[in-house]
């Protein structure tokens, strides 16, 4: 289901070189409730299935969203999401390390390295996260568990 938002409705948001990654979303978001091991394996699925699709460098989706399925499986352990700033910031640093990697491994000199990560990565890592924000806000209630009860938009309670 990510991978066609991904295919249909992130094409249709992207701004001139950035888009959003629905997939890298979805991939975050089954570490966070299920686990390391559901999205290494989901991970490693995926980025077969991006690199079928972009075949310049095969093996780099699979590798990259392997590693972003396993960190954010432990990370699930270790923090405490259940808070929508946490999960963004959560997606928003998973979505830096995604578009780090991808620029490395990309190959090219430091300098293209540099620009492809700061022109490209950076840019569409903070989309992610913000695209991130905005469907957990509006489909939260549907997408994440119940006990997630905290992931949505609303102020702070005062005590009387």
């Amino acid at each position: 289901m990510a991978a066609f938002v991904n295919a249909t409705l992130c094409r249709w948001l992207s701004i001139s070189i950035w888009t959003p990654d629905a997939v890298l979303v979805a991939l975050i978001y089954l570490g966070l409730t299920s686990g390391s091991r559901v999205a290494v394996i989901a991970g490693f699925l995926v980025g077969i299935y991006q690199d079928l699709y972009v075949p310049n460098m095969l093996g780099q989706h699979a590798l990259a969203k392997t590693c972003i399925g396993y960190a954010a499986g432990v990370l699930s352990d270790k923090i405490s999401v259940e808070h929508l700033p946490i999960q963004t910031a959560t997606v928003f640093s998973l979505a830096v390390f995604h578009e780090l990697f991808m620029a490395v491994s990309a190959g090219g000199s430091p300098g293209a390295m540099i620009s492809r990560f700061f022109i490209r990565g950076l840019p569409s890592a903070v989309y992610t996260a913000l695209f991130a924000l905005i469907l957990v806000g509006l489909f939260g209630a549907w997408l994440l568990p119940k006990e997630w009860g905290q992931a949505r938009f609303r102020g702070t309670r005062r005590a009387r």
